[in-house]
């Protein structure tokens, strides 16, 4: 990766939603903590983090992108993030008409190499690209790529009822608190049976999956932020290392230490 590359002032502005080209560019450097409240955009926007870990909140879902990932947020769709450490926002927004086969859902995106290297490549551009020229056929490969991207199972489904959101939310800030799920049920005035009934039908997941992904996802908002792999562990209720480590690697393929692998983050990073 070139990390020389140049970017126009210009592409460190907030573009205008109205600019001419169908694709337009933002690079941003953000500091720890910062918040964008919620806002929507009238174009896609595919939300991609070059260095540093941000949650995107939307009305159905969170999303946690550590290093090299992204999220395609659709047309209209609100949404809030939160910045957990100093990161390179490397962000596009796209006129969708122009590229059909884009996703219509908000979701999650894996960056492969070539996309990674072709969205820095498009900050390097002034914004008055030539669509009809070299530029523009980056430009389309770069969204044939976001089209063919994988989507990897970084999205928490936040269920609509009022009771059943209050509890996703505060499992998804302490998903190492180990209640009885019958104790819960019976916190909310429901039977067992009819809590895991309509905790699925508003999530499409089962309550213990449920859990286990709100519980991964903590885990990538800790481990983006200097925790080690023991201490995450801890703190999200595992018995030890390897337990964590074989639930991180049946939910993404890979164990943390590779996840993380060519940042400079993620503790424990032999593992």
């Amino acid at each position: 990766m070139n990390d020389a590359i140049a970017i126009p002032d210009e592409i460190r502005a907030i573009p205008e939603q109205d600019h001419p080209r169908r694709v337009v560019a933002l690079a941003a450097d953000l500091p720890r903590g910062f918040v964008n409240g919620w806002h929507s955009h009238d174009r896609g926007q595919l939300l991609y983090t070059r260095s540093g870990a941000v949650t995107v909140t939307t009305d159905d879902g969170v999303f946690v992108l550590p290093p090299d990932r992204a999220v395609w947020i659709a047309p209209g769709a609100g949404h809030a993030t939160r910045y957990l450490m100093q990161s390179e926002l490397r962000t596009i927004y796209v006129r969708t008409e122009t590229a059909p086969g884009l996703p219509r859902a908000t979701s999650a995106i894996t960056v492969t190499a070539l996309l990674r290297e072709l969205i820095l490549t498009f900050m390097t551009f002034s914004r008055d690209y030539d669509e009809d020229g070299p530029e523009g056929r980056l430009v389309r490969v770069m969204l044939d790529q976001i089209i063919a991207a994988p989507s990897p199972g970084l999205r928490l489904p936040i269920p609509e009822d009022e009771k059943l959101r209050a509890l996703a939310q505060a499992i998804r800030e302490d998903p190492g608190n180990a209640r009885p799920t019958a104790a819960i049920a019976r916190d909310l005035a429901m039977s067992l049976r009819t809590f895991e009934r309509r905790f699925a039908g508003q999530t499409g997941l089962a309550y213990r999956t449920w859990r286990t992904r709100a519980k991964m996802l903590k885990a990538l908002e800790l481990l983006s932020t200097g925790s080690s792999v023991g201490d995450t562990a801890d703190r999200l209720g595992y018995e030890g290392q390897s337990a964590f480590i074989a639930g991180f690697k049946a939910t993404f393929g890979t164990t943390p230490g590779r996840y993380f692998s060519g940042n400079s983050f993620g503790g424990d990073s032999g593992v």
